[in-house]
């Protein structure tokens, strides 16, 4: 039984139309096709950034707002969201009052499009028209076409999806050790690492029978760690494995047993592939990609005999950043807004790119914007907690094993436009919350009918 309910479609149309629910539908459809599996960049600019994402989601608002059936569904969501309105009604509000302050638009245009209109978008579908199960298994197909691409990229240093970057803002091509780094639809092969991570490890969430099997979908979840392998990024990689104790924490016990048994084969199997192909540079490429993300969570050098690059100066970098929080010259209150160019010195260091989101949202948006931005990243990791323990819902636990790793990893990188997956992640959560709310309530209802009986 799918956790969700669908709305019905109406498919009994004369020949040659189409009806307004079935044309709904479909954009629903493509919608969610552009929002995972298109580049931002794949679009045009007027005024601001039309890309597909934003067109087909300003298609389903259109066609919500001027429809009284879809629009008072919509409202009366929105009225019984009290506490994600709340936390979102403050975080936009510190937004609103920098775009006056500092004159300017994108710091409140480019988190009302991609924060608020998204997340709300996404819980109108989920409860009306898709369900997660469906929504699922859109990821799990495209998982498999982006996976395809990606290796053809590795393989040949060519981004096929470069050539819809039509608004010509996002693709970045970069190399690593005279090796190619997968970058795919995302901005950089860092986020790319984190997006297939995403990918991944939703497909090891069965929402039909609240279980975690890790290897639910083996063929998807390999690609998924070839891939990340191929991003040449230490802390997706390092974090990946984070997921996958997370995953195997939080799953049931006949599907944690068979899962370990899984990964034992996989890593005799490895280790043997790793020992006859050691001298060659496929097997030197593999463990400096697994040693570089040891150096990056324990500070180590195990990949420098390797071929391994020595990260001592992004590592200073990083921590020369963090004591942005101490300068006089940033206003504590008002940041400085979106398009703020950083230009600052310390400790030597000319800081000229912020690799650090919560170091950027206090420069764009100062002490009110982060927190307010780390109360929707505490708020979304509550329901989750909720979810599990209070309701016994395994795939919202599932969730953590994305969610989490991408709380660390903001912490030596930007946003880039990820944090709208946050909020898919974010809706997905809260719907499940709501239908676990909603069936415990049922279940009360009918306790109390059965027992009202029996005294009568």
């Amino acid at each position: 039984m799918e956790l969700l309910n669908n709305q019905k479609v109406n498919f009994n149309v004369k020949a040659g139309s189409i009806s307004g629910d079935k044309f709904f539908h479909i954009c629903c459809w493509l919608f969610l096709v552009c929002f995972f599996f298109t580049p931002d960049g794949f679009g045009f600019y007027l005024g601001f950034l039309f890309n597909a994402k934003r067109i087909f989601m300003f298609m389903l608002y259109g066609m919500i707002i001027f429809n009284k059936k879809r629009l008072n569904q919509f409202w009366q969501d929105v009225k019984s969201y009290k506490v994600i309105n709340i936390v979102l009604g403050l975080y936009m509000f510190v937004r609103i009052y920098t775009a006056v302050y500092r004159t300017s638009l994108k710091s409140f245009t480019n988190d009302f499009l991609d924060v608020v209109l998204v997340l709300y978008i996404f819980l109108y579908l989920l409860k009306h028209e898709l369900s997660v199960v469906k929504l699922q298994k859109i990821i799990e197909n495209g998982l498999l076409v982006l996976s395809i691409f990606a290796v053809i990229e590795f393989s040949t240093g060519f981004n096929f999806f470069s050539l819809l970057d039509t608004a010509d803002q996002f693709i970045t091509e970069i190399s690593r050790l005279n090796s190619a780094r997968v970058t795919s639809i995302c901005r950089h092969a860092i986020i790319t690492g984190w997006y297939f991570s995403f990918l991944g490890f939703f497909t090891c969430i069965d929402f039909e029978k609240n279980k975690l099997y890790l290897f639910r979908r083996p063929i998807h979840f390999l690609l998924s760690m070839i891939v990340i392998f191929m991003t040449g990024s230490r802390a997706p990689i390092g974090l990946f494995f984070v997921g996958i104790v997370l995953i195997l924490i939080f799953s049931n016990k006949d599907q944690l047993i068979k899962s370990l048994i899984i990964i034992a084969i996989l890593l005799i199997i490895f280790s043997f592939v790793i020992i006859v192909t050691y001298n060659t540079s496929f097997a030197q490429y593999i463990l400096r990609m697994i040693t570089s993300a040891i150096d990056g969570v324990f500070g180590t050098t195990l990949s420098y005999q390797f071929g391994g690059e020595r990260f001592i100066a992004s590592t200073e970098y990083r921590e020369a950043l963090k004591k942005v929080f101490y300068l006089d010259y940033f206003n504590k209150f008002i940041g400085r807004g979106v398009g703020y160019e950083l230009s600052v010195v310390i400790d030597g260091y000319w800081l000229m790119s912020c690799d650090n989101a919560y170091v950027g949202m206090y420069i764009i948006f100062a002490y009110p914007g982060l927190i307010t931005f780390i109360l929707l990243l505490l708020l979304c990791l509550i329901y989750m907690a909720i979810c599990f323990f209070k309701y016994k819902n395994r795939a919202a636990a599932g969730l953590m094993g994305i969610f989490i790793p991408y709380v660390l990893l903001i912490w030596n990188v930007a946003l880039m436009g990820s944090f709208m997956c946050i909020m898919a992640i974010r809706a997905i959560v809260y719907t499940l919350f709501n239908n676990e709310k909603q069936k415990r309530k049922g279940e009360d209802n009918a306790i109390e009918n059965y027992q009202r009986r029996i005294r009568h």
